[in-house]
């Protein structure tokens, strides 16, 4: 003679509760994923981004760049440059594409070193140039610029031979 057992109520609440943990875990990986693969974004599609010079004669390349725009009231960018405990930043405004920004109170630049427990020393540019050589795209949201700078501070510091390919992400 076969028995059949029935599941008791309490067996099959159990069970259901198992089915909808199983559930809640595989829409949360769902969700991470897709969150994760929407937001990666990657610097090298189009080439890669660049920023070098010489400074007092010594070759400086940094590691970590970031571009920032402001569309009003007139677009203004601002190119920030690290290397170490240096640093380079330059503003454009009003940025108007392809051509030659003189260093003036609008269109400034500097070069700080960061010394640690006795702070960071801002070297305001005084002279010099910014100069946007070409604009192309990726074909996409990104908008790259290629230029040249160089520029010379109170504190005699002198950066020349400067270039950069970086870009903005106009989203």
């Amino acid at each position: 003679m076969a028995y059949q057992t029935e599941k008791t109520k309490r067996e099959r609440l159990y069970d259901d509760v198992k089915s909808m943990r199983r559930l809640v875990t595989y829409i949360a990986l769902f969700i991470v994923t897709v969150f994760l693969n929407g937001c990666s974004k990657s610097n090298n599609s189009a080439g890669p981004v660049v920023i070098t010079a010489s400074v007092n004669g010594t070759q400086w390349g940094a590691s970590v760049t970031n571009v920032t725009f402001n569309k009003t009231p007139t677009l203004h960018i601002t190119i920030h440059a690290v290397s170490g405990s240096t640093s380079m930043n330059f503003d454009l405004n009003p940025y108007t594409g392809i051509g030659i920004y003189p260093i003036t109170s609008s269109n400034g630049a500097y070069y700080a070193v960061d010394n640690g427990s006795s702070g960071v020393v801002y070297n305001q540019a005084n002279s010099g140039q910014v100069e946007i050589t070409d604009t192309y795209s990726d074909g996409g949201t990104r908008t790259f610029i290629k230029g040249k700078f160089n520029f010379s501070t109170d504190n005699n510091i002198t950066v020349t031979n400067g270039l950069f390919t970086v870009y903005l992400e106009l989203n």
